[in-house]
This record gives C-alpha cells, structure tokens and sequence, in this order.
C-alpha cells in the first residue's frame, strides 16, 4: 500500500501543478468577464 500511496500522491503534486498551468487562462477570463458585470 506504502508504494502505491507514494507513487499516487507524487502523481497529484505534479498533476496539480499542471492543472494550474491548464486552467489559468479560463481562471482569468472568468475573473474578468465577472467583474464586468
């Protein structure tokens, strides 16, 4: 299970960066479209 645990949550780190990365163009123009009303 430890081997398993390790692998997958080293995964998620990395995966969470790239997640950032993917959506902070959407993140931005949602954020701009909102504050236009």
């Amino acid at each position: 299970f430890k081997k398993m645990y390790d692998s997958l949550r080293d995964f998620r780190n990395e995966e969470y960066l790239w997640f950032q990365v993917a959506e902070y163009g959407f993140d931005t123009f949602m954020i701009r479209t909102r504050a236009r009303g």
